[in-house]
């Protein structure tokens, strides 16, 4: 009976010795997977991707049209001359093509539309911001009339000078 219980006794410290190596081993694989999941980014740090591809912005489209002269209207200070350098942004190629087979329109439409203007209202930061919104506005509209509507971004003056 002895030997019986030896047995016994041989068999559970086995069985505790397995026990203990497998909670270790479980122990150390949940380690093990807590360290690789801290060093992979979470779905939730991951930037969000959406279906539309992002286009990388296109390249300014410009059209430089000659340096123009032209008559202000008359104000306190008598006759003035506005000498003006523009170039147009364009949205597309298309739109440049176009304005430069109706470049004399284009021309006919800036010297109505500078020589309305007085050189006062030329000479301030907001003056010359109001005139590029008015030349776009022209510009668009006169277009339109001739069966073409161009889109004009921006009006850029390379040369200003009122005297």
């Amino acid at each position: 009976m002895q030997m019986a219980k030896s047995r016994w006794l041989i068999r559970g410290l086995i069985l505790i010795v397995v026990l203990a190596l497998a909670s270790t081993a479980i122990a150390v694989y949940l380690l093990l997977q807590e360290r690789a999941d801290a060093t992979q980014p979470h779905a939730s740090d991951s930037p969000v991707i959406t279906d539309k591809a992002i286009a990388p912005p296109a390249d300014p489209v410009y059209l430089s049209l000659q340096p123009i002269t032209v008559n202000l209207a008359d104000d306190a200070d008598g006759p003035r001359m506005l000498y003006a350098g523009i170039t147009l942004e364009l949205a597309s190629e298309a739109d440049r093509e176009a304005l430069q087979q109706q470049l004399p329109q284009v021309q006919d439409c800036l010297l109505k539309l500078l020589s309305g203007h007085k050189a006062g209202d030329l000479v301030t930061p907001q003056g010359k911001q109001q005139l590029a919104d008015d030349i776009a506005k022209r510009l668009c509209s006169d277009l339109a009339e001739n069966s073409y509507e161009a889109k004009i971004i921006k009006v850029l003056f390379t040369q200003f000078i009122v005297q």
